[in-house]
């Protein structure tokens, strides 16, 4: 199925069946939040971009859903999906 016969779907859905594929969704969305935190370490060196200036840091604990990075003098609560491993 190709993104416009999913989006075509979707708007032939009932409030039931639009539940249950928003369910699917979010459920999705945390597994590869998971993946995505789970293929890190503490002691990894990272980075990530904030207001348009790259910052690189060490993984210094991973939390239940984003890793802490510390950065030269301060320590950043980050989402696994902004972050780059070096």
């Amino acid at each position: 199925m190709n993104l416009s016969e999913t989006l075509n779907a979707v708007n032939n859905m009932s409030p039931d069946e639009l539940n249950s594929v928003i369910d699917a969704i979010k459920a999705r969305r945390y597994s590869l939040q998971v993946a995505k935190k789970n293929s890190f370490s503490i002691g990894d060196k990272v980075s990530f971009m904030y207001k348009n200036v790259k910052r690189t840091g060490t993984i210094t604990k991973l939390l239940k859903k984003n890793v802490r990075v510390f950065t030269m003098g301060s320590e950043w609560n980050i989402t696994p999906s902004l972050l780059t491993a070096i």
